[in-house]
């Protein structure tokens, strides 16, 4: 008897949780509705003292993307430039950052996928369906720019929005012609490592990133 209550009562405490994440994610749809733009900033580290940002601005029809320095010249002399020790800091506009857990893991190549967002982003060759930016695209760039579900503050009109909650909200459409997008994504890549080549480049190998000297 003890037993089937003790199960009983976990059997509630999931269905308790799953209802209470599945509000939140409603919440967080709602919310998603609400806005009409949503701007990013990325630190990524200091370049010769300076603090090097990524933004990304997001709309149902476009999505713009820069950075106060070039990224393919802080590649170049990837020396130079100090990441932030303990994570990624990310927030949205206006918000307090927030801070990914553990070691920094920004790279070469980490500043090789932002280049080819901002560069995609900006000629919409790929990546967009009939000239909107896909669910495919602001995905995967959102997943690197966008800071942690809000969820201190449920007045605040970010709260439970997220990457999800936002393709969810603004219905964007998958990409049919995903592999050439993604084709062309990697082009892209491979593109700015060898302009950032002048300072060394980072490949991949089995996944893991190794650094190369010229």
């Amino acid at each position: 008897m003890e037993k089937s209550t003790h199960n009983i009562t976990n059997s509630q405490e999931i269905k308790t949780i799953e209802r209470t994440l599945n509000d939140f994610k409603a919440l967080g749809v709602q919310n998603a509705k609400e806005l009409s733009e949503i701007k990013t900033k990325l630190y990524l580290g200091d370049y010769k003292g300076k603090r090097l940002n990524f933004y990304a601005n997001y709309t149902r029809n476009n999505i713009e993307c820069s950075s106060n320095i070039d990224l393919e010249l802080v590649g170049r002399d990837f020396n130079n430039f100090s990441t932030y020790s303990t994570g990624r800091t990310k927030s949205y506009i206006g918000n307090y950052p927030t801070t990914r857990k553990g070691d920094s893991n920004i790279s070469k190549m980490t500043l090789a996928y932002l280049s080819a967002f901002k560069h995609i982003c900006t000629f919409r060759k790929v990546g967009h369906v009939k000239g909107n930016p896909s669910k495919n695209l602001t995905r995967e760039l959102m997943y690197l720019t966008m800071p942690e579900v809000e969820c201190n503050n449920e007045n605040s009109k970010m709260f439970a929005v997220s990457w999800s909650t936002v393709i969810k909200a603004w219905e964007l459409k998958s990409d049919s012609q995903y592999h050439d997008y993604k084709s062309y994504f990697n082009a892209c890549v491979d593109t700015a490592l060898h302009e950032m080549k002048d300072g060394g480049i980072e490949v991949k190998k089995n996944n893991v990133l190794i650094s190369v000297e010229n």
